[in-house]
């Protein structure tokens, strides 16, 4: 027995859709809480709140985590919300929603530090990791930053981010945050549609379903082999 033409179409289909999906992504939200952003920190968090909404948890296989970051001295103040405390579309909109302005002087070289130390190993191998940095670029640890930032674009299937919700931001310690990529860079004008189309394919991904295309595909693959067998 040979296999029909219709079988043929959607077996082909079937295996180019998983040729040419994306995997989903892992991706950690470092969000400046330091005095210089005070009057921008409710804007700073619609603003991760409505990238966070480009990444469905719930429907696709997306993880997000979340630091919140000021100075080194109030260390124990940072806020850390691993990928295994978020779990649904829900709990990601409630903790952003939720998070309180700490204060102080501005480290972003030690936050990425603690995405190097903490967060980067609970991230899923041979998928993308994608840090979304928050902040105005103004940071006293430069140095510190331009380190973890060489560390971390040197890690296979990372992609820096920076976003600003201030008017007088630092455009020079944005660009060092992303390893001087501009294109990865989003300014507060037209913010959401910038947002879309830098991150949109980085978005789409197949995941719940891929299993299910997966398990078509091997089923019948399977027939096909036992009707060539047979046949």
């Amino acid at each position: 027995m040979t296999m029909s033409s219709a079988q043929c179409f959607w077996f082909i289909f079937l295996l180019q859709a998983i040729e040419y999906s994306k995997p989903c992504a892992d991706i950690i939200f470092v969000l400046d809480g330091s005095g210089s952003v005070k009057q921008q920190f409710k804007q700073m968090t619609n603003m991760a709140s409505d990238i966070a909404k480009q990444f469905d948890i719930d429907k696709k296989e997306h993880r997000i985590a979340i630091l919140e970051f000021s100075s080194k001295t109030i260390l124990s103040k940072w806020l850390r919300y691993p990928f295994d405390r978020i779990k649904t579309n829900n709990d990601m909109e409630e903790v952003i929603q939720n998070l309180p302005h700490i204060h102080g002087t501005t480290d972003t070289g030690r936050a990425l530090g603690i995405v190097l130390q903490e967060f980067f190993p609970q991230h899923r191998p041979g998928l993308l990791l994608l840090v979304f940095i928050i902040t105005d670029g103004y940071y006293r640890d430069s140095e510190e930053v331009k380190q973890n930032v060489a560390n971390l674009v040197a890690k296979p299937n990372v992609q820096l981010f920076v976003a600003t919700a201030s008017r007088l931001h630092n455009i020079q310690g944005l660009l060092l945050l992303v390893n001087n990529d501009t294109s990865h860079i989003i300014i507060n004008t037209n913010f959401l549609n910038n947002s879309r189309n830098i991150l949109r394919p980085y978005s789409e991904c197949f995941g719940l379903k891929s299993s299910f295309i997966k398990k078509n595909v091997t089923s019948l693959a399977t027939a096909i082999t036992k009707h060539r067998i047979n046949g």
